[in-house]
């Protein structure tokens, strides 16, 4: 018997315990399993374990039982329409798959993440909490960013996969280094809100450790997501010296943890004509065979999860089985009014964050908020950057992203970030 299995089914247990009294915490317990996803780590013990199903169950149970001890209601605002428009338009497109065994899986997968996207806006109805998920992912990726180093330094792996057997989510290396881009920024800007000084040290050594966790991905869209976020966090700090001082830290640390075969690889990005590498080269194709698709298949697309079966009819010079950019796979798969639902999901999202922090001069709102949007702002745009390269329609943390969002707004309106007056 296998340590882990003690470990996490004991985490298990004690969540119930917590979720059947509040199921915020089957909530964060849920979103723990999901983003730190134990049965890829330990797959030697934990694969076929279904431990975020158990305690989604009981969660969505102790929802309907405490829901009105706890007065937890679902927000009405124009991103969760949007989200649920777009669940929607990905349902009719699985009922019209012309090969429905392959799209309904994943609509499966996708609608548990929706599912869990509105519980979770339902349940975070104070500061507190908000931090506490917060939490929950930045322990979940710095853990792997410390993992990931340690493999390249000492077992001598110099490009990094995520763990787990071929299917893993975090197994392809361009979705290992993304999950690393998302922390930066929360992890820069989490020091400024916490109080204790060796929490804040911790949080600001993190950030290094994410970085070269991103470099040793060899991810060219990861590299581009890395500089976003960064460059993002670094010139919104208030101290206009302390973002100069930094940025002449910064580059010299990016290029020292750059060594020669990762440098020409970022410089292929660049690399026009016959010299273009034939992964760049080939994701161009798979664009233009999407493009088609969706210009044959504009309402509802050719099916979710369909775009491997239908590229090699649109392009032939195409070797890859996915779109490699998020807007054009959704577009190929869900149609153009789903992509530009998912456009808008990413523009509500930018839009409120900068009315939020708006708010915080023109009020006087705590200066927590005016952190929390930066850091979701530097996040949504580091995935921006990266979304472009890769497909990440079903990519767990971005739906996180959109949720925290729409509970800041909500907690701004109630009140959460008025100063009390001592």
């Amino acid at each position: 018997m296998y340590w882990s299995l003690y470990f996490f089914y004991g985490l298990l247990i004690v969540s119930i315990i917590a979720t059947l009294r509040d199921p915020f915490w089957g909530v964060a317990t849920y979103y723990y399993f999901s983003f730190f996803r134990p049965q890829d780590y330990y797959h030697w013990a934990l694969t076929g374990s279904r431990l975020s199903y158990y305690i989604a169950l009981v969660a969505i149970y102790s929802f309907f039982v405490n829901k009105g001890k706890y007065g937890y209601t679902l927000p009405k605002t124009k991103e969760t329409m949007a989200v649920l428009i777009f669940w929607i338009f990905m349902l009719f497109s699985c009922f019209f798959s012309p090969f429905p065994d392959r799209s309904w899986p994943t609509f499966e997968v996708f609608s548990k993440i929706i599912i869990f996207y509105y519980f979770a806006l339902a349940m975070i109805n104070s500061e507190k909490k908000f931090k506490i998920m917060l939490w929950v992912l930045i322990y979940s990726f710095v853990y792997y960013a410390i993992w990931a180093n340690w493999r390249y330094i000492f077992e001598g792996i110099k490009i990094m996969e995520g763990p787990g057997l071929a299917e893993a989510d975090y197994r392809d290396r361009n979705t290992f280094s993304l999950i690393f881009v998302v922390a930066i920024p929360i992890c820069f800007y989490m020091r400024y809100i916490m109080q204790h000084k060796l929490i804040k040290y911790t949080l600001l050594a993190a950030i290094p450790v994410l970085m070269h966790a991103i470099v040793a991905t060899f991810s060219r869209g990861g590299y581009l997501g890395m500089l976003v976020a960064s460059g993002y966090s670094i010139l919104n700090m208030k101290k206009k010296g302390a973002a100069i001082l930094t940025i002449m830290v910064f580059i010299p640390l990016l290029l020292q943890m750059q060594g020669a075969e990762h440098r020409n690889r970022m410089n292929s990005i660049l690399v026009e004509g016959e010299e273009r590498e034939t992964s760049a080269e080939s994701r161009i194709e798979a664009w233009k065979g999407g493009i088609k698709m969706m210009q044959d298949h504009p309402i509802l697309g050719v099916g979710l999860q369909n775009f491997e079966v239908f590229i090699k009819k649109y392009n032939p010079n195409v070797v890859n089985m996915v779109a490699h950019n998020t807007y054009i796979q959704i577009g190929a798969e869900i149609g153009i009014p789903a992509m530009s639902l998912y456009i808008l999901i990413l523009l509500f999202s930018l839009f409120t964050l900068h009315k939020l922090r708006r708010k915080v001069k023109a009020e006087g709102l705590s200066e927590n908020l005016h952190y929390y949007t930066l850091m979701l702002e530097g996040s949504i745009l580091g995935f921006i950057i990266c979304s472009i390269f890769l497909s990440m329609e079903l990519f767990e943390p971005s739906y996180f992203l959109f949720c925290m969002v729409v509970c800041l707004k909500v907690l701004t309106d109630k009140g959460a970030f008025v100063p009390r007056i001592a």
